[in-house]
């Protein structure tokens, strides 16, 4: 059980340190142009998604109920501090926080780590985005950690548009 527990948590290093490197100038998809946002506008965001791959890390059944094909649609703030809402990256019945957060360039990314009932999903969530606070093309990586069988690896792609405002806060 430790030795699972220890090579999924490589496995989620090796994937941070991925996106960790994402930001480099020498990119080939990086945003350069002179227009590229250096974050997306503060406000209310609209995140479209469909899960686009969906494995056995474990060769049983993957304990999810989303299977290849599945979109889903959630809304949360982007923060003028360039923070986004982990909600909007969480998969359904899924709590998640996010860490290692970037925003610039045209680029937005950060590392999730998320519970469920059974157990951690762990990735990360990259996405390009344009000036007109839209995320054409993103991609949220997750996989599981689970105590017993029906570990999983999981891609769900995503776009994104701002739709308002953020509610005030209470």
């Amino acid at each position: 059980m430790t030795g699972k527990i220890t090579a999924m948590a490589l496995a989620l290093a090796a994937a941070t340190a991925l996106l960790a490197g994402c930001d480099s100038d020498d990119d080939a998809t990086t945003n350069s142009s002179a227009d590229s946002p250096q974050a997306l506008k503060p406000g209310l965001y609209q995140l479209d998604w469909e899960v686009r791959k969906l494995a056995s890390t474990d060769h049983t059944k993957p304990a999810t109920h989303l299977k290849i094909g599945d979109k889903g649609s959630v809304t949360g703030c982007i923060s003028a501090k360039k923070e986004a809402d982990s909600i909007l990256f969480a998969a359904p019945g899924e709590t998640c926080t996010g860490a290692n957060s970037y925003m610039g360039a045209g680029r937005l990314s950060l590392t999730l780590t998320c519970t469920v009932a059974n157990g951690m999903v762990n990735g990360g969530a990259e996405a390009l985005f344009d000036k007109d606070d839209a995320i054409k093309q993103g991609e949220i990586n997750q996989v599981s950690a689970f105590a017993g069988g029906g570990d999983f690896s999981m891609t769900r792609a995503f776009t994104a548009k701002r739709t308002g405002n953020c509610p005030a806060a209470k």
